[in-house]
């Protein structure tokens, strides 16, 4: 596992189906934690990221050629694809 930060620049809003929008802040830290066949997981301590569906559940984010693909769901060990692909400004630190 890597030790990558990340920080988020620009907040996003992101968009999955059948669950509400999900917003995410700027300048939150987001750590490496582990990586998926849909890209790179990253958790932050900034803020709570929940995937709000037919249920609640917190998320992860997952980055793929900075973009935001989706969520992966820890609790679940399952992922959730976002509508379509979003760009997201990072720098690393």
């Amino acid at each position: 596992m890597s030790d990558e930060r990340l920080i988020l620049q620009e907040p996003a809003v992101i968009r999955v189906t059948n669950a509400a929008k999900i917003e995410l802040k700027a300048n939150t830290v987001w750590n490496h934690i582990g990586q998926i066949d849909q890209g790179d997981v990253y958790r932050t301590c900034d803020q709570v990221v929940v995937v709000n569906s037919f249920d609640v559940f917190e998320a992860a984010i997952v980055v793929s050629e900075s973009n935001l693909v989706g969520f992966y769901l820890p609790i679940e060990k399952s992922f959730v694809e976002a509508k379509q692909p979003t760009a997201l400004q990072f720098t690393t630190e």
